[in-house]
């Protein structure tokens, strides 16, 4: 047993070694909490600017495709429906910049707010001439202010907000740094006061050595050996098997105290049958088990073969003479299986990408790093190496009518709210040409339910969405004549009629057949009518304006809607048709 002074000894510094971690923990644990709390508030801080700047952008590229919109709409309602929408994205623009304005707290922040806020004055007055100019069905100034001043401006706007966005990451950055700086001050102050506590620890371990004595340390190694999770077996100079712990005689099968005195390649039969380097034979005899580590299989007494991970070492005096060896192994038989299943999966999963006919691509949130499969540069023309893993270049392919959608999908999965998303979009291929793809992504979170990377594939519909206008036309369209066809003149028909009752616009309807049809099919047959046909209706859609509907009705009937059209222009049409 301990002495008491050694007790006494043992007491006190255990008491001081006590004291002085909790010390250590209480100081990292309060240096570690501030720190992190100051990095989540100006993390927080900055990914909310950069949110507001992105809401921005989306705005203002919004708004540009709708005055493009505008410039191509013949219909002055649907102008007015659109120059709604334009007030909607302008209204969010100012609400953000807003916001913005409020969190300026840097002097580079606020220089590139009053540049923003010029920019936006001067793109104002071109917006508000560029409708003025619509509403006087003046579209060749329109078109030209649009072109020369109008798009040029707003290019500018959208430049100074991506250089807004690429100050954020850098602010980020430093901030980020800034806290990497005060965890490593923080690390250093733990450091050193572990040293002390190490310190202290090695001199109480010291004069405790001094104080055990050789049965007390005989009595705690034969307890460690016993209490140890891995199984150790010791044997003699001259090979033969002097103890081993419980651990040892579980995983041999339930071997009793008979083994001792035994040669150790009788007790432990390592690599039998399974092809192992790992061998206890002559060379264990002979030479005392030289020193190794590495993995076998072991067959236990029972017949069950189990993989290990094995130590060999000798027990040596300090005159270098051998006493004997060390055998520590544990059983790694589940580790084995599940290192078999994890290939098994990743040749599977290896196997499934070089496969499967979609793209995969993966973006990490915190990084910014963006993974693109083969397949999805592949899918647009690209090679491997022609195609940068860049998400802007990513946005810079996609059609500008479609490109809204999915940053509003990313950006509901990045704020949380929803977890995956399906798009379909065009994008501008290596040779120029479009194709329609389907995006699909799924989020990836935190335990607090934060967004970590996105994650998803590319599939090709362009062959779907091709047969869908060829059904939708076939739908509409009559066959013979490529007019359209009842239904549709129906459907546009009752549009216009909705449209009519809220409006003082005249329109005219005209149906037309053909006289003598029927004598010409009995006489000449259906090849020739159906001929006469495609003539007739190419001849008739030269005399009717783009903003019309011709429509074949049936046989040799015919049906026109003369949008804002007047009565006896109505009729002077119809007698030019005579």
């Amino acid at each position: 047993m301990f002495a008491d002074r050694a007790r006494l000894i043992i007491s006190s510094g255990f008491a001081a070694v006590m004291l002085l971690m909790l010390a250590v923990i209480v100081i990292g644990y309060t240096q570690v909490e501030q720190s992190r709390r100051a990095t989540e508030a100006l993390v927080t801080s900055q990914n909310h600017k950069t949110s507001l700047i992105v809401a921005m952008y989306t705005a203002v590229l919004e708004r540009s495709v709708g005055l493009l919109r505008m410039v191509n709409m013949a219909d002055p309602f649907q102008r007015d429906e659109e120059f709604m929408r334009l007030n909607r994205h302008a209204t969010r623009y100012a609400v953000n910049r807003q916001a913005l304005a409020a969190m300026l707290q840097t002097t580079e922040d606020k220089t590139f707010y009053r540049q923003q806020k010029r920019l936006t004055s001067l793109v104002q007055p071109l917006e508000q001439r560029f409708v003025d100019l619509l509403a006087q069905d003046r579209l060749d100034d329109a078109k030209a202010l649009l072109s020369g001043e109008l798009v040029p401006a707003q290019k500018k706007v959208l430049d100074l907000l991506d250089r807004m966005l690429a100050h954020r990451k850098v602010e980020v950055d430093k901030a980020v740094a800034r806290a990497r700086t005060r965890e490593d001050e923080t690390l250093r102050l733990l450091m050193v006061l572990v040293a002390v506590a190490a310190g202290i620890g090695f001199a109480i371990l010291r004069v405790v050595i001094r104080k055990v004595t050789r049965a007390e340390s005989a009595l705690f190694a034969k307890v460690t050996l016993e209490s140890i999770g891995d199984a150790v077996v010791t044997t003699d100079a001259d090979g033969r098997v002097t103890s081993m712990n419980p651990e040892a005689r579980r995983l041999l099968g339930g071997v009793d105290e008979e083994c001792c005195g035994r040669p150790i390649t009788e007790v432990l039969p390592f690599g039998a049958g399974s092809g192992c380097n790992c061998s206890l034979g002559s060379e264990a005899e002979n030479a005392h088990l030289q020193p190794f580590s590495g993995e076998c299989a072991l067959k236990t007494a029972t017949g069950e073969e189990l993989y290990i991970d094995v130590s060999v070492a000798p027990i040596v005096e300090r005159k270098e003479a051998r006493l004997g060896s060390v055998i520590v192994f544990r059983d790694i038989t589940e580790r084995k299986m599940m290192e078999q299943e994890l290939r098994a999966n990743e040749q599977r999963f290896s196997l499934i990408m070089r496969g499967t006919n979609d793209g995969i691509w993966d973006y990490d949130l915190a990084s910014g790093e963006l993974y693109i499969s083969p397949r999805w540069k592949s899918m647009l023309g690209y090679a491997e190496d022609e195609f940068a893993d860049s998400f802007h270049k990513w946005q810079r392919l996609i059609h500008p009518n479609d490109l809204g959608q999915l940053l509003d999908a990313w950006t509901e999965c990045m704020s949380g709210e929803s977890h995956s998303f399906a798009v379909e979009y065009r994008m501008k291929t290596k040779d120029g040409d479009w194709k329609w793809v389907e995006c699909r992504g799924l989020a990836l979170l935190d335990e607090d339910g934060n967004a970590l990377r996105l994650a998803g594939s590319h599939t090709d519909i362009s062959r779907r969405k091709n047969s869908e206008r060829e059904l939708y036309w076939n739908s509409t369209h009559d066959g013979l004549t490529g007019l359209v066809n009842r239904r549709e003149f129906e459907r546009c028909l009752e549009e216009e009629l909705k449209i009519t009752r809220r409006s003082t616009a005249e329109h005219a309807l005209m149906y037309i057949d053909l006289d003598q049809f029927k004598v010409i099919n009995d006489t000449c047959g259906h090849v020739a009518g159906d001929e006469l046909l495609r003539q007739v209706s190419d001849l008739l859609s030269e005399k009717f304006r783009d903003s019309d509907t011709l429509a074949r009705l049936g046989g040799d009937e015919f049906g026109v809607l003369l949008r804002g059209c007047p009565v006896s222009k109505a009729l002077s049409v119809a007698n030019s048709l005579r």
